[in-house]
């Protein structure tokens, strides 16, 4: 289990990845800080951040063709069904 420093160091982190990718236009680095961000939320029992978080993501997967390696599915599976779990299926779907 991360340290709770740790989470707040990742995300402070997460959250400049994301303005650098924005100006770089790194359209895939900003998926993967979103999708980063989203966990971490997820991690803190932010679950309606994470859904959010994880809707842009997906969303911008989609409009970019990012595919998510299969290697990455396991996990984002997992991570995705906590936060699920978390707000409750209804809850995280309005998110």
């Amino acid at each position: 289990m991360a340290r709770r420093g740790d989470v707040q160091e990742a995300e402070t982190l997460a959250h400049e990845g994301l303005s650098l990718g924005g100006e770089a236009g790194d359209q895939l680095g900003m998926v993967d800080a979103l999708e980063l961000l989203a966990r971490l939320a997820a991690k803190q029992d932010s679950h309606k951040e994470a859904a959010r978080l994880w809707a842009a993501a997906e969303a911008s997967r989609t409009e970019l063709g990012y595919v998510r390696f299969p290697v990455e599915r396991v996990a984002y599976d997992a991570a995705v069904a906590n936060a699920r779990d978390g707000l409750g299926p209804d809850d995280f779907k309005a998110a």
